[in-house]
């Protein structure tokens, strides 16, 4: 007796497919809210003024939102490292 499995999202045909879907989704989700982050943190220096605390603050903020620039526009390229690992790794 076998058992098949058939594919849930016909769409996609394999799981790199699928991810790349996914993350086609995610990247065109958060690039705008990417951009109202960097627009809050010119924000934030513009009213920080002489106010060295809220100063630091803006430049946190900014460089949390550059690093989430970085995760969100390289999401492809870190998903395809892991890719490229696990099929090394995998007989």
């Amino acid at each position: 007796m076998s058992t098949t499995l058939n594919n849930p999202v016909p769409f996609y045909a394999n799981l790199p497919a699928f991810v790349t879907g996914l993350l086609e989704i995610f990247q065109a989700i958060m690039i705008p809210v990417l951009v109202i982050a960097i627009i809050y943190a010119g924000y934030l220096f513009a009213t920080a003024g002489d106010n060295e605390k809220q100063q630091t603050e803006a430049k946190h903020a900014f460089m949390w939102v550059l690093v989430g620039a970085a995760i969100i526009l390289g999401a492809k390229i870190i998903a395809e490292l892991i890719r490229a690992t696990v099929a090394s790794v995998a007989p």
